[in-house]
């Protein structure tokens, strides 16, 4: 072959590329592998139903986003039936590891959630399990290789959340509580009971065997209490045994009730019901669109449209695990590791707005979550119009707390916090920054006064139980929360060593509190984050009697729209101070166990540069700090397993 023509046909092989039978000749052109995420949810038995709601948002997160909209490769869904059985749920995670799925979504029961976690953390095949349902597992872990993250928030925010509901939108005064028997019941009675307010009650408390009916029993002491409202907590068929039981009371149920799987909902004869759904940040304003023409497609013609919340759930999982793989480089057929795809879970975020805060907190808990209720019709269930309910992102309705219920934890560091007196470092100022604010009489009404500073006082404990990783009314969360209790009690019979005081008073020219670590002593300036930060947003009209009884919780709601702005108004002044008390009083307390100042991290709570305007929910410690105040002060310790 001349030499000129040689040269041609190397260039144009080099161009065209291997032949069609040589090796590597068609790479290019193989379709990437799929991605298979798992579902395991109860496909059969009595709580079918909703598991098919998982699936079915599932399925739509996957056709949606698979196959060239957010990652090239397509998105298969592996339903896997846990049958509402802990066994079963352990062998549905022993399939989801033999069809060599690269995620799983678990929408579980209560009997089966602590089973399928379990499986997850003892095995050494870990891809992230994400939780959808909104419950969250008994133990919660630090560590950032655990392969577990949930959907949802525990039974403390689930009950602050029945505790405004029941005021508005239900007016409820008398409430009994109906729980599903079991650990996990026993929890959210226990959480429904402390956080329901400091002066109210449930007329009566049944407990009811998991699938079973109200018996005569139970019926004569619900019926005997007379209450106004039903709180249900439990599985969707435990709404159906209230409602079977003919007690005639109208029903708020709680997280996890509102299903298909429920025969009341799904013929239409829970009419009249209200719901608590959980969601987080990301979902707030309802079903994503994609989800929501997924099921208009399915749905009959004539029938209105109902988008429940664990199909929302599972979508939402699914969405944020895709979301995550396609932030990760691609390498031919072979896909990322599952510790590459979890670290990409974790690292979702929300936008600029909440600080890009992570979709999941360092507990693998949901952050930035809500709950807003639900009222269900003869043609169906959708959000309750939002102009009959209070803003929930302002914690606890006024009125429901008060500073009485946070006491000092034997073995914990206590941390007592006061607005000081006449004879104080620094001497009392709260009373005249309140009045500055607008959110006191100066003594006019005492009554009124003494009710805001409580209030004031009781969320500001709230929010710094928070920030050190507790349960907002103050309760520890095994292995997780830094081992702290804050009180207004002055600490008695507690060593000098084992107690800090953090005073919020006074003022300063260039800092909104210092430190002192040789006296235990913390300090935040009243009156320099009420002048600097809260002062161009004074309460217009300021407070006076017709105020009194949003303060104290005594108004008789009517029920119609917008008649709470009053209250959520001053609702925000004083939980927007108080987030301001606690961050503030985090970080001189911070300083108190020997941490510096921190700019690593605009969210971190030593963070001096950034912490001005930061809301206090989205703060947190960074790692190498929790580690320097866990040596200090230790975690709230985990009760040991009980012996099979």
């Amino acid at each position: 072959m001349p030499r000129r023509a040689l040269v041609v046909w190397l260039v144009l092989a080099a161009c065209l590329g291997p032949g069609p039978g040589a090796p590597g000749a068609a790479a290019a052109d193989d379709p990437p592998p799929v991605f298979k995420i798992a579902v395991i949810a109860p496909l059969s038995g009595r709580l079918a139903a909703a598991g098919e709601e998982a699936l079915a948002g599932a399925r739509a997160a996957a056709a949606f986003h698979g196959g060239g909209r957010t990652v090239a490769r397509k998105v298969e869904i592996v339903a896997l039936d846990d049958a509402d059985d802990p066994a079963a749920a352990e062998k549905a995670h022993l399939a989801a590891f033999a069809a060599k799925v690269d995620a799983i979504v678990a929408a579980p029961t209560g009997r089966t959630l602590d089973a399928v976690v379990a499986r997850a953390r003892k095995a050494k095949w870990a891809p992230p399990l994400l939780v959808a349902g909104g419950a969250l597992p008994t133990r919660l872990s630090l560590d950032p290789g655990d392969p577990v993250l949930a959907l949802g928030a525990g039974a403390v925010d689930e009950a602050i959340a029945v505790a405004n509901l029941l005021v508005l939108p239900c007016r409820a005064k008398a409430p009994a509580l109906v729980v599903e028997d079991g650990p996990r019941g026993r929890d959210r009675e226990a959480a429904l009971v402390r956080n329901l307010g400091h002066d109210r009650t449930f007329v009566a408390i049944v407990r009811v065997a998991p699938g079973a009916a109200l018996s005569d029993a139970d019926k004569r002491v619900l019926g005997d209490a007379r209450p106004d409202r039903l709180v249900v907590a439990g599985e969707p068929d435990l709404l159906d045994a209230v409602l079977a039981a003919g007690l005639g009371v109208p029903v708020l149920g709680g997280v996890g009730t509102l299903s298909t799987a429920s025969a009341a909902v799904r013929d239409g004869k829970a009419a009249g019901a209200t719901f608590v759904v959980g969601t987080p940040q990301r979902t707030l304003a309802g079903a994503p669109r994609p989800l929501w023409d997924a099921v208009e497609a399915t749905t009959p013609a004539g029938k209105a449209v109902s988008v429940l919340p664990r199909s929302i759930d599972a979508y939402t999982a699914v969405e944020l695990v895709v979301e995550a793989l396609a932030t990760l480089p691609t390498k031919g057929k072979k896909g990322p590791t599952d510790a590459q795809l979890l670290a990409a879970v974790r690292d979702r975020r929300y936008g600029p707005d909440e600080s890009r805060t992570p979709v999941f907190d360092v507990a693998g808990r949901a952050s930035l979550y809500h709950f807003g209720p639900w009222t269900a019709t003869e043609t169906g269930v959708a959000p309750t119009d939002p102009g009959l309910v209070p803003n929930d992102a302002f914690g606890p309705l006024l009125g429901l707390r008060r500073p009485t219920l946070y006491r000092a934890e034997p073995g914990t560091r206590v941390v007592w916090v006061t607005f000081g007196d006449a004879t104080s470092k620094p001497p009392r100022t709260i009373d005249k920054d309140l009045a500055e604010l607008g959110l006191a009489t100066r003594g006019y009404e005492g009554s009124l006064d003494a009710f805001l500073l409580d209030e004031l006082l009781a969320r500001a404990i709230g929010k710094l139980h928070r920030l050190f990783l507790r349960n907002e009314d103050g309760t520890p969360i095994p292995g997780v929360s830094f081992n702290v209790s804050f009180t207004t009690e002055r600490p008695k019979d507690v060593k000098p060593q084992d107690t800090w005081t953090m005073v919020c008073a006074g003022d300063d020219a260039e800092a909104g509190g210092r430190a002192f670590p040789g006296e235990g002593r913390a300090e935040v300036y009243a009156t320099f984050l009420r002048r600097t930060i809260f002062q161009a947003g004074a309460l217009t009209p300021r407070v006076d009697h017709d105020d009194l009884a949003w303060v104290n919780g005594t108004h008789r709601w009517q029920g119609v729209k917008l008649e709470h702005l009053r209250a959520d108004q001053i609702r925000a002044l004083v939980d927007g101070y108080a987030g301001a008390f606690a961050l503030t009083g985090a970080h001189e307390l911070g300083h108190l166990a020997g941490l510096g100042h921190d700019t690593s991290d605009e969210r971190s709570i030593m963070n001096v540069n950034e912490g001005a305007g930061l809301r206090e929910t989205a703060a947190f410690f960074i790692p190498s700090h929790a580690t320097v105040i866990e040596r200090l002060i230790g975690r709230a310790p985990v009760p040991k397993e009980p012996k099979k």
